[in-house]
């Protein structure tokens, strides 16, 4: 526990806070179950498994069954057989290099095989993050991670003019680790990973929505160890209106968040949240059959201490939370400020209404 709380530390730049909620759910397009047994007739309409998988599904979630046919179609036609290696932008004006992230996101290295190549197309940093407003216009927050499965593409944000030193770059790159395997695994779920069968990608989907249901699935590394199993975590609040929507964001969050735990803490997940655990290994085991994921806990950390040094044990000292928190709580005053008083009025029913 102590090693994981000293790694949480590490982690301090951002901790573990909201990575992009809105993470692509192909809202708009018009590509339906029946429009898929269609263009795929030799499929038998999925066959018996799959017609079963997909009907207790959508009487679960709704509409947003469609989203994973769909990704089964995307897979087909823009499967990569040469699994490209992904293209990094934006590092030269934070200071970094592209050796310093492709040396962390390398496939088959800290991450399974076929976890980045052929599925993630471009991988950015910039210093200037998406904001997200509600349907009146009113600021909701700001994004540290968006994966964007239209185009393949992880973009992971954060406040350039602390990469003065290899410890600050290598606090920087840790924090960037943990952001950036939220959002790889946003391109390797049941939507996007171009490696699975449509009934594969019906059984994850249900599967994690079994855990999500469980009295003891995963809130949140940091949530609980300092408060406790019960603690609310990133999870807990992912909301919506609508309840099938909802269910449906959360599966996809809760998968991005216990591989990312998978990756990170191993042994905590492996002692406190074994089934997740379980199976986020069998899925990783799809793609790569020999991952371990102690083995790639211990060779990142190896890496980045060879390369840069160890890094900071408590990064509060450094000022880095407080710069990110002072640049976050500045863009949403100036937003208030902008807002006459009847805007004002509506953004707190809002907030009412979402808490």
């Amino acid at each position: 526990t102590n090693s994981v709380i000293r790694k949480l530390k590490r982690l301090a730049i951002y901790g573990f806070a909201a990575t992009g909620l809105g993470a692509g759910m192909y809202k708009g397009i018009e590509q339906n179950v029946e429009s898929y047994n269609k263009q795929y007739p030799e499929d038998d309409q999925h066959g018996d498994v799959e017609r079963k998988l997909r009907d207790d599904l959508q009487f679960i979630v709704g509409d947003n069954i469609k989203d994973v046919a769909y990704g089964d179609i995307r897979a087909r036609e823009r499967h990569d057989s040469v699994r490209a290696e992904p293209e990094f932008h934006g590092q030269e004006e934070l200071g970094l290099t592209e050796e310093d992230l492709r040396g962390l996101f390398q496939d088959g290295k800290f991450l399974p095989k076929n976890y980045i190549n052929g599925e993630v197309k471009n991988f950015s940093v910039n210093a200037v993050g998406t904001k997200f407003y509600t349907h009146s216009g009113a600021l909701m927050g700001m994004e540290l991670g968006n994966a964007a499965p239209a185009s393949d593409e992880i973009r992971i944000t954060f406040p350039q003019g602390f990469h003065t030193n290899k410890q600050e770059i290598r606090n920087y790159l840790d924090s960037v680790f943990a952001v950036g395997t939220h959002e790889v695994a946003h391109l390797n779920d049941w939507e996007t990973d171009a490696d699975l069968s449509l009934a594969e990608r019906y059984q994850l989907l249900q599967r994690v929505l079994e855990r999500l249901q469980s009295a003891d699935f995963v809130h949140g590394v940091g949530a609980e160890l300092t408060e406790g199993k019960d603690a609310q975590g990133y999870i807990d609040h992912v909301k919506d209106p609508d309840p099938q929507i909802e269910k449906y964001r959360k599966a996809r969050e809760y998968w991005a968040e216990i591989v990312k735990y998978t990756i990170l803490f191993p042994d905590w997940m492996q002692d406190e949240h074994p089934k997740d655990f379980a199976l986020v290994l069998e899925f990783f085991h799809k793609n790569d059959p020999t991952f371990d994921p102690f083995k790639a806990e211990h060779a990142r950390v190896a890496y980045l201490t060879e390369k840069y040094g160890k890094g900071s044990q408590n990064l509060i000292e450094d000022g880095v939370v407080e710069r990110d928190v002072e640049m976050r709580e500045n863009a949403k005053e100036d937003f208030l400020a902008s807002l006459s008083p009847s805007q004002r009025a509506e953004l707190e029913d809002e907030t009412r209404l979402t808490q």
